[in-house]
């Protein structure tokens, strides 16, 4: 994002199509899939019960699925491209002969440099990999992007109004309705033995609710 806002540059991003399925399963454990009715043919149907198939590609859900699918995408990137792994940060890829940078989460994919190279890239990457449309940064790993520009330069203005809203909306529904506390310091005058021994209403989602405050919470620069 910040390479994006420099002088002559701008900042794309675009969902790899149902990116598992595009990437080949590695794995040397051969696996079946049973497929739902609702994809059979007609004569499947008067003849089976149950329908199973060889598994080709890295189907969401598979031990090895995740790693397939960046392993082929770097491929991709690397072999196919020439672009060049940034040492010690391994999502991002230059690329020399255009000016650009590329990241990527799992299938979110950004890219930031020179229009001209920006467009090139995405030209060149659709040869090998389907995407969504591109568009600028709005939503993008929960977290919405407004650039703007005045006298004296670009910015990025990073929003999680609607990310902490879902998750106020998360712990309403596991817990109901949110209620004062004390808060980050809890005294341990107000903690009981017993609550260390009982099973908490919260105990099959508060790992869930963590995870989500702590996305948040991490993303100092976030307006909230």
């Amino acid at each position: 994002l910040y390479f994006g806002m420099l002088v002559g540059h701008v900042v794309t991003i675009s969902d790899a199509t149902k990116a598992y399925l595009q990437a080949p399963l590695k794995s040397k454990v051969p696996t079946w899939v049973i497929l739902p009715r609702i994809i059979w043919t007609e004569e499947w149907k008067r003849k089976f019960t149950k329908v199973a198939c060889p598994l080709h590609r890295a189907m969401y859900g598979h031990t090895t699925a995740g790693d397939d699918w960046h392993d082929y995408f770097d491929g991709i990137l690397v072999n196919g491209l020439k672009g060049e792994r940034v040492p010690e940060f391994p999502s991002l890829w230059y690329f020399p002969q255009w000016h650009v940078l590329v990241a990527s989460y799992v299938d979110d994919v950004i890219a930031a440099g020179p229009q001209e190279g920006v467009n090139r890239f995405w030209n060149e990457v659709k040869k090998s990999i389907q995407f969504d449309e591109v568009t600028n940064p709005g939503r993008y790993l929960g977290r919405d992007h407004m650039i703007y520009e005045d006298d004296k330069g670009r910015y990025v203005h990073f929003s999680m109004i609607d990310y902490a809203l879902s998750a106020v909306e998360m712990y309403e529904k596991y817990y109901g309705p949110l209620k004062s506390c004390e808060t980050p310091f809890v005294s341990d005058a107000m903690l009981q033995p017993e609550g260390y021994q009982a099973q908490g209403q919260l105990a099959g989602s508060a790992a869930a609710l963590l995870m989500k405050v702590l996305w948040l919470a991490r993303d100092r620069k976030s307006v909230v």
